[in-house]
């Protein structure tokens, strides 16, 4: 019984349906044929219950055209072909409102209306064209490159417009207007495509088979204008609501992006609802309520003396107000900084593109880091990158170890020279590590690189709150008790007040050795209760404090390493020495400055050579020496006016390429 009313109306719907479907075929088959249906159209007829008006509701979805003709947006690299068009998926919601037909136009009946619609006219336009620069190893051809653009364009905007119905046909509606819509979203992004050839082999110059890839805003998207024309058929009408589908396409007559020859258009199809509201007609008043009881008689009064309580918060020796939020300096920061100069190269694991480190540093990501800021500051520095590969490793390492590095470094394909060779057999096994590596020269030169590595630590001071009520008893004895919660921690004090008329005391709230380790703002409740025993009563202030643990100190601590992270206790790095090298394979030429200056001021200068752990102590302190004879040629000074320290050195293990570079130095040190 509870489904009756529902299967008649489903019923209903579908004589409606079949009436409509009739009329049409007869309206087609027999010029100025009449035909009634089940129920009254909503778009006409002088109903006195329904307002002059018809709401709209409507979703669509069909194809988005694409017409084009340009080489390319602003920003977008490439030069040679042109994008002459594409498609992809047309989307739209619509809502509007529409007059109900009161004139006619030849004769027809004749009504107008406006929508507001959102779109989705997104699509994908490609062209392809040759290129150079396709590599294979040394090797250096011409391909096909596929250009693409996924566009996405979605505007929202509003349609005028004026329906025209037919007599023989009221169901069927002929739509004809404008659309004026502005962009809320209108993107792209592009990539190339390396199509030919199809061997995985071949790459462009960034080691890739896809270069080119970016995204951004349609430059200049602006105001689009379309003629829109359209038909729909009502296939369920009442007197006030009716549903229909519908057939439209926008015509194009601006360009969505101004500088380009770029415009949309779109072929959809679609569901459209219209209600035409109800006038409401206002309900009877209700009858007026019966009139209240009397008022019950008041209580007996009895005399009571209310104390007065008045609270004050302080929080690191300043005033807390109540409510808001209050900075509490109880914060230390300090940020440490290890600074290095390294040489240009970076050592990687066995057949690996993994970067290797040392026990105390991590020093080769951060020349990698030194090295990208250089090129971000310098538009104009060339890098040339050398990669090598042991004896005993894969030929193609070498490859993947340049497309780790210039990933990391970015900058322009022109900004590179890229070199490769494998090594040969080393003198000493030990020494194949050091043959796994790439190296670097900016402009031309092997320099050293500065590079820092910087951590920052902070903590908080302990932190003491106090809690301090005042409270006037009237004369009545009372007793004052305070509650405060700070982050979950509780502390309750009693304090009698006594037998007298402005008693006054101090409750302190002690909350040191409460560390705040997040550094977030806290509350803090407090509620301060004052009992009177005399007439068992009690008086209740309570107050929120917000507290905001803030920066009270902060400090940095500068300290020079070498890349195996050795302190250098203020030593100098000159420069580094290749394995069993009497010349400097990079300089640090600010160091060099620096020493000619303060040599120049009559300050001496002491330099302290370095070798690693190969070979004999008598070999290694001949091979000291002559570095030390090297830095002094370099700096430019007379060996009398230099002190050489070249037999203090003690004999440390190196076990890795990193370490053994560390060891292959000049320091130099400046004697006041």
């Amino acid at each position: 019984m509870t489904h009756l009313p529902l299967l008649q109306r489903l019923r209903r719907i579908v004589r409606t349906v079949i009436a409509n479907s009739v009329c049409l075929g007869a309206a087609v088959a027999i010029s100025g044929s009449q035909c009634s249906v089940v129920a009254q159209d909503v778009r006409t007829g002088a109903d006195s219950t329904l307002k002059p008006y018809i709401l709209r509701a409507a979703v669509d979805g069909g194809l988005a055209l694409h017409t084009s003709s340009f080489a390319q947006l602003p920003g977008f690299a490439t030069c040679c072909t042109t994008f002459d068009g594409g498609s992809g998926l047309a989307l739209g919601v619509a809502a509007g409102i529409q007059t109900v037909p009161s004139t006619s136009w030849l004769g027809l009946p004749l009504s107008y209306g406006v929508d507001i619609a959102v779109s989705s006219l997104g699509a994908s336009l490609s062209t392809r064209e040759f290129a150079g620069n396709i590599i294979r190893d040394n090797e250096r051809i011409d391909g096909i490159v596929e250009h693409t653009i996924n566009a996405m364009y979605l505007p929202v905007g509003v349609e005028p417009f004026v329906s025209v119905s037919l007599p023989a046909m009221p169901a069927l509606s002929i739509r004809g207007g404008l659309s004026a819509a502005m962009p809320i979203v209108a993107s792209f992004t592009q990539q190339q495509q390396l199509v030919e050839p199809a061997s995985a082999d071949y790459t462009f110059e960034t080691g890739t088979r896809t270069r080119g890839v970016m995204e951004g805003n349609i430059p200049d998207a602006g105001i689009r204008l379309a003629a829109v024309v359209g038909l729909s058929y009502d296939v369920y009408s009442t007197d006030h609501f009716s549903m229909a589908s519908y057939l439209r396409y926008d015509h194009p007559l601006t360009n969505i992006a101004s500088p380009v020859t770029w415009s949309v258009g779109a072929l959809r199809l679609g569901a459209l609802l219209r209600l035409r509201p109800r006038i409401s007609v206002a309900p009877p008043p209700p009858p007026p309520p019966p009139p209240p009881p009397p008022p019950p008689p008041p209580p007996p009064v009895v005399e009571r003396y209310a104390p007065s309580v008045e609270l004050r918060v302080v929080a690191a020796g300043r005033d807390v107000a109540v409510g808001s939020v209050t900075d509490v300096p109880v914060v230390s920061s300090r940020t440490q900084v290890r600074s290095f100069t390294a040489p240009p190269v970076v050592f990687y694991r066995f057949n690996s593109t993994e970067l290797t480190s040392v026990a105390s540093a991590q020093p080769q990501e951060h020349v990698l880091e030194a090295i990208r800021q250089l090129l971000e500051r310098d538009s104009s520095m060339h890098v040339t990158v050398i990669a090598s590969a042991s004896a005993d490793e894969d030929p193609t390492i070498m490859k993947q170890r340049i497309g780790m590095v210039l990933s990391r470094l970015g900058g322009r394909p022109d900004q590179y020279t890229i070199r490769s060779a494998q090594a040969p057999p080393s003198k000493q096994p030990q020494l194949d590590d050091e043959q796994r590596c790439v190296r670097f020269e900016l402009n031309g030169r092997s320099t050293v690189i500065p590079a820092s590595v910087a951590t920052t630590t902070r903590s908080a001071q302990d932190m003491t709150v106090m809690v301090l009520p005042t409270t006037i008893c009237n004369g009545d004895p009372c007793v004052v008790t305070v509650d405060a919660r700070f982050t979950g921690e509780t502390a309750d004090r009693s304090i009698p007040i006594g037998e007298i008329m402005a008693a006054r005391d101090v409750a302190r709230l002690d909350l040191s050795g409460n560390v705040l380790p997040t550094f977030e703002t806290v509350k803090a409740v407090i509620a301060v209760n004052v009992h009177v025993p005399k007439d068992n009563s009690d008086t209740v202030v309570k107050a929120e404090v917000l507290l905001r643990p803030v920066q009270a100190r902060a400090d940095t601590v500068v300290t020079n390493i070498d890349i195996a992270g050795n302190v250098l206790q203020g030593d100098r790095i000159l420069g580094y020495f290749g394995y069993d090298g009497v010349t400097f394979t990079s300089v640090d030429s600010t160091v060099v400055a620096d020493v000619r200056r303060a040599a120049a001021a009559g300050k001496r200068v002491a330099v302290i050579p370095a070798t690693d752990d190969l070979g004999t102590a008598d070999y290694n302190a001949q091979l000291r020496r002559q570095r030390a004879a090297a830095a002094i040629q370099l700096l430019g000074l007379r060996a009398s006016d230099v002190t050489i320290i070249a037999d203090q050195q003690p004999v440390v293990t190196a076990t890795t390429a990193l370490e053994r570079t560390a060891h292959r130095s000049v320091r130099v040190r400046i004697i006041d």
